[in-house]
């Protein structure tokens, strides 16, 4: 789906999560990073097309 020319964006989630362990909760905190840098590639890919739109010449 695109919003205005650009891939549209949905929130970012993570799941529940009920580490067990050091080695879990350390486990888990690495899958939540990756998430994350994920989630904010998204975001800056879509904020960067956004600009680039808002920067082109209407046509008329």
């Amino acid at each position: 789906m695109k919003a205005g020319g650009c891939l549209s964006i949905i929130c970012c989630q993570q799941n529940l999560a009920a580490p067990r362990s050091n080695g879990d909760l350390s486990t888990r905190l690495d899958e939540t990073q990756a998430a994350w840098v994920a989630c904010a590639d998204k975001v800056d890919t879509f904020i960067r097309c956004q600009e680039k739109m808002m920067r082109k010449p209407q046509s008329m």
